[in-house]
């Protein structure tokens, strides 16, 4: 945004500069008319005259062009000031300091970005957070990954049939589950779900103090969804695009889920295979059944 604004202002300055030297361009064409029109005796005189008139207007206009110059600079360099110190108060992408963690490589699978060199462990299961809004469509899409993910490595109950809202240009609902009830029993995976808003926009979950301090550090925006695994991995946003659920109820998506050839089938099941391989690596249970599917091995080949 700032970088922007800079552009505009600075071509801003750069038209006012080109108005003020056609204008002295201007004012000097129209002195040396006048004195090629004097004829007779005191035409040479007129000549010289005119020619000490634009002299000192070029010298009088010199100043205008500093002006105009200094200002340009001024602008630039409060522009850049005004960039740096913006981006500058964002927060590092690195894990909070309490987990004993720095900052992470540039590793990522999917629309997963690693966040951290190091996880974190819940009495040795991974940590699973997701932050969501019942009106959110891109929430309602992830939903689908994360329930075919988490029964790999547990029971996820207490989830009903349920829909967002019409927005974020979609005109009619995406169809999902609602977790605002789930439960989850797995050896392997703490999983915590927080619906921070129902279908109106209304308030419904609130973050407890840890949960509010992971989405400070790595989504100080307040994105969603925001999804975090291990305390190293995040991704914002959904992993496919929900446009491939529009249009289909709860039923139909189920019954797809049955279909290889099913271009949502396919985009779920490649999310909730990401999310399955960020999982085993992260748990070091690489060993488990689960992990040596052929198609969570090709992810795991993926990770750095």
């Amino acid at each position: 945004m700032y970088f922007t604004g800079m552009l505009k202002v600075s071509a801003l300055y750069s038209s006012l500069g080109a108005v003020n030297t056609e204008r002295v361009r201007q004012a000097a064409s129209r002195q040396r008319f006048e004195g090629e029109e004097t004829q007779g005796p005191m035409a040479t005189q007129q000549k010289q005259s005119s020619s000490d008139v634009r002299s000192r207007r070029r010298r009088r206009s010199r100043p205008w062009g500093w002006l105009v110059t200094c200002g340009i600079v001024l602008v630039l360099g409060g522009s850049l000031f005004l960039w740096h110190l913006s981006a500058s108060s964002l927060p590092e992408p690195s894990s909070r300091v309490d987990k004993g963690t720095s900052r992470g490589s540039a590793g990522h699978l999917g629309g997963f970005q690693q966040m951290a060199d190091h996880p974190a462990l819940v009495q040795g299961r991974v940590p699973l957070l997701f932050v969501s809004a019942q009106y959110c469509v891109f929430c309602a899409a992830e939903r689908w990954a994360l329930v075919d993910a988490l029964g790999r490595f547990g029971a996820l109950s207490h989830i009903d049939p349920s829909q967002s809202a019409a927005t974020d240009g979609f005109s009619i609902p995406i169809p999902t589950y609602d977790f605002t009830q789930a439960q989850y029993a797995s050896t392997a995976v703490d999983f915590q779900h927080v619906d921070v808003a129902d279908r109106d926009g209304n308030a419904l979950q609130q973050l407890t103090a840890e949960q509010q301090a992971i989405l400070n550090t790595y989504d100080p925006r307040g994105g969603i969804p925001f999804l975090i695994i291990g305390d190293q991995y995040v991704q914002l946003s959904s992993g496919y695009s929900p446009a491939l659920l529009e249009g289909l109820s709860f039923a139909q998506v189920k019954q797809d889920l049955t279909n290889p050839n099913s271009a949502a089938a396919q985009a779920i099941h490649a999310e909730g295979t990401r999310i399955t391989a960020l999982l085993c690596k992260i748990g070091g249970k690489t060993a488990m059944d689960v992990c040596q599917d052929g198609a969570v091995q090709a992810d795991l080949a993926e990770i750095p």
